[in-house]
């Protein structure tokens, strides 16, 4: 009895070492399962919660303890790479907005310039012209002031006998030279040519800053005067 009690005790024991070696040989790879479920996480297979994982790794043969190691190291790690991965992707949207107002904001600029470039041609155009109409205007300002002038000369006198100015024009025509007793109506005389269209303002300034008849003044009193004596 006693022999069979200890082949029996020794027969048990036998089987327990066996049964711890290859408990050890067949223990499970942590860097397989870790690659493993990742896949599954990232698949959808496998939500990413500490039960769900701990069970699938109790199925997989680690210990109680071990895979509640494993399932908190699991879902901590896939929730840092989400995090890292849309703060990733947030970065990379920011720097592509970025990117494109840059663009924008220099292709404003580059059209401002073009605008103040084209506006600045054209103030400068504008200036040009109105520079040239104000030479003109002064230069019309003169001749109007003349006539005036000479107009009012010619009211003066509408009430006073006239008298013709081609005897004397005929005496000077040897060398065209006026009296200056006669240089008023002389000028009255071209004011009236001028509005005929007959002389122009040239001919009545070079009469009254020479005292001598132009020769279109002479011919236009030569022609008068003929008409006179038909």
């Amino acid at each position: 009895m006693l022999k069979s009690a200890i082949l029996r005790l020794r027969e048990k024991v036998s089987n327990t070492n066996i049964s711890k070696s290859n408990l050890n040989v067949s223990k499970p790879d942590l860097e397989k399962l870790n690659g493993e479920v990742t896949k599954l996480l990232e698949s959808g297979s496998l939500l990413p919660e500490k039960e769900k994982i701990e069970k699938w790794a109790l199925s997989q043969g680690l210990e109680e303890a071990e895979a509640i190691v494993f399932a908190e190291d699991a879902v901590n790690s896939y929730f840092k790479s989400s995090e890292k991965e849309t703060k990733t992707k947030e970065e990379e949207k920011e720097l592509e907005e970025k990117i494109q107002k840059s663009i924008l904001l220099y292709e404003e600029v580059n059209n401002t310039l073009e605008i103040l470039k084209s506006g600045q041609e054209t103030l400068a155009e504008a200036i040009e012209c109105l520079l040239e109409k104000a030479e003109e205007n002064s230069k019309l300002k003169t001749e109007v002031l003349t006539l005036k002038s000479q107009v009012g000369n010619l009211s003066k006198e509408k009430n006073e006998t006239k008298n013709p100015v081609t005897t004397q024009i005929k005496k000077s025509n040897l060398n065209g030279m006026i009296s200056p007793m006669e240089k008023d109506k002389i000028s009255n005389r071209i004011i009236e040519l001028i509005k005929q269209g007959k002389c122009q303002i040239e001919d009545l300034s070079f009469f009254e800053s020479t005292h001598k008849l132009s020769e279109r003044v002479e011919k236009s009193f030569k022609e008068e005067h003929k008409e006179n004596h038909i």
